[in-house]
């Protein structure tokens, strides 16, 4: 079983296409069967109010505007996420709290704090669904 295939849709909240591809192959390899990319902060309210979205991951600075709206949002509704950005968490103090994975962006961190802020879901007996190894 992939590491992620308990989650099953992911926005992605970049406005660097190069980034955003990465990002949804990396969660497409792992077993996300919908992964949706929202480049700025009107795209991704419009892709909130249009699809189910399971969990996402936050540029802080996109080309619209700071993502404070945003995660305000994400919260509202719900919707764990971790922050994947250039910035430091220092250099947006004011942010909700969330797990924060530096660009570029390491593989095995970001499904660290995605399984952190996202566990898998227990099957009746309480075991874990996902049975991928130890990241």
């Amino acid at each position: 079983m992939h590491a992620l295939s308990h989650i099953d849709s992911v926005l992605i909240i970049e406005d660097e296409y190069f980034i955003a591809s990465e990002l949804a192959e990396t969660f497409s390899r792992h077993g996300v069967p919908t992964v949706e990319i929202a480049a700025g902060i009107a795209q991704c309210l419009a892709l909130l109010e249009q699809k189910a979205i399971d969990f996402a991951t936050v540029d802080v600075n996109l080309r619209d505007g700071w993502c404070e709206e945003l995660v305000e949002e994400l919260a509202a509704r719900s919707i764990p996420f971790v922050y994947v950005s250039g910035y430091a968490p220092e250099d947006r103090p004011g942010l909700r709290r969330a797990a924060w994975i530096r660009k570029p962006v390491d593989e095995q961190e970001l499904l660290a704090a995605i399984l952190a802020a996202r566990p898998a879901k227990a099957t009746s007996a309480g075991q874990s669904e996902d049975s991928s190894p130890a990241l």
